[in-house]
């Protein structure tokens, strides 16, 4: 049996603030486009939410008021159903 590792999905405290800053700045527009998306973090934006989704209950986002963190919550729900 051999044992994968998956580094390269691990989240460091830098990755989830950038995730946060990038979903703070385009929560206006629901959340930035599949473009924006792409050339910023080099992903799908199903894989970016999915991303934020778990940055968002990482300490991560110790500063954040809650209604912030709630809103940018429901646009990764919007945008991954």
């Amino acid at each position: 049996m051999t044992t994968t590792t998956r580094k390269s999905q691990s989240m460091t405290m830098a990755d989830a603030a950038d995730l946060i800053r990038f979903a703070q700045i385009w929560a206006p527009y629901g959340g930035g486009s599949t473009e924006e998306i792409y050339v910023t973090f080099g992903l799908a934006p199903h894989a970016y939410f999915t991303r934020l989704r778990d940055a968002l209950k990482s300490p991560a986002i110790r500063g954040l008021a809650a209604g912030d963190v709630a809103r940018l919550r429901s646009i990764c729900l919007c945008r991954l159903t």
